[in-house]
């Protein structure tokens, strides 16, 4: 499945504060983006003194019971007991519900500290629900692994997920990296917060366009830009003298409700061509007056 994801991985550290750390960020940026329903599916894949014995049982409890799954689970699970079935069969469900789980076999260590991460989890107020059929297609996870899962059209749907894998990186490099992340699939993601309106709408930033129907007028144009940059308003200078239509075409492609016209006669009268862009009208004003009247305009459009 191709898709657009986040990825956060934290890396050295063997700490329960660093993985509830990531856990915790992954919670946040969901909610912040709106969806403040979703919580942790939480589940703990042991180390190597948990997996032994989880290992035999459920290999000898795919063989006794072999001919209740379908070719494909029964393979997949022999050759990755944490493989991520989806099987629709319900001989396959219910002898996956009813097998071994390796959160029953976690040794005393690994229990200590999925149950401390329960307890971080729950005083920071996030949600959590834990499954023991929480699997991974990956079997270089270790400990905790965790889901987070979202609500669409009354079905809850898994929006990202992550885990410790403290053992990956020496079966790439030989030296043993700690580390600890997650991804959130942005597909999924985007797509909830489509169907919330959850998205803000596009307000461009308030700002005017400035150009010059007549050469030599930079430092006039320059005063006037200095003066609208005190008041932290946006400018998008011409560089150039064009036809009027096609700095009008430029200042909206810029999204720029104003537009200031500057021409030698009117500069020489002490005024200046306002354009108000949305209202497709224009009117002279002082020279003196085009900071008030640029501010004028603001407030009104952001009103």
């Amino acid at each position: 499945m191709e898709f657009y994801q986040l990825g956060v991985e934290l890396l050295g550290s063997e700490s329960i504060l660093s993985e509830n750390e990531v856990i915790s960020l992954g919670m946040k940026l969901c909610k912040t983006l709106g969806l403040n329903e979703v919580r942790l599916d939480l589940n703990s894949y042991g180390c190597s003194t948990c997996r032994e014995p989880y290992f035999t049982d459920l290999h000898k409890y795919l063989q006794e019971h072999q001919s209740e799954y379908c070719n494909s689970c029964y393979h997949e699970l022999s050759a990755n007991p944490f493989s991520q079935v989806h099987c629709s069969k319900p001989g396959c469900k219910k002898t996956l519900q009813e097998g071994p789980h390796i959160y029953d076999y976690l040794c005393k260590s690994c229990k200590a500290d999925f149950n401390k991460v329960k307890s971080i989890q729950a005083n920071l107020g996030n949600q959590y629900k834990v499954n023991p059929l929480l699997n991974k297609n990956f079997a270089y996870y270790n400990k905790t692994v965790f889901d987070f899962i979202a609500l669409h059209d009354g079905k809850e749907i898994m929006i990202g997920g992550g885990g410790r894998y403290d053992n990956l990186s020496a079966l790439i490099t030989g030296k043993k990296i700690p580390a600890v992340g997650f991804y959130l699939n942005l597909d999924s993601i985007f797509e909830l917060m489509d169907s919330r309106g959850l998205f803000e709408a596009n307000n461009p930033e308030f700002s005017v366009y400035i150009c010059a129907e007549s050469p030599n007028l930079e430092m006039m144009t320059l005063q006037i830009v200095q003066e609208l940059h005190s008041q932290q308003i946006k400018t998008i200078i011409s560089p150039e003298c064009r036809p009027v239509e096609k700095e009008i075409s430029i200042a909206k492609n810029n999204d720029c409700p104003i537009m200031l016209i500057l021409r030698d006669d009117n500069i020489r009268e002490g005024k200046i061509l306002l354009r108000n862009l949305v209202k497709e009208e224009q009117k002279y004003i002082s020279l003196k007056d085009t900071l008030p009247s640029i501010i004028l305009a603001k407030k009104a459009m952001q009103s």
